[in-house]
């Protein structure tokens, strides 16, 4: 299960979009895991 903490709705989709190449808008996450 992959886990996002977004500070912004639109941050979390764009990981969520390239979630299997790795979220790289850190300054919208707090956080970031993967299994």
């Amino acid at each position: 299960m992959v886990r996002f903490y977004p500070l912004a709705d639109r941050v979390m989709s764009v990981c969520l979009r390239v979630e299997l190449y790795g979220c790289v808008w850190n300054d919208g996450l707090k956080a970031y895991t993967a299994p």
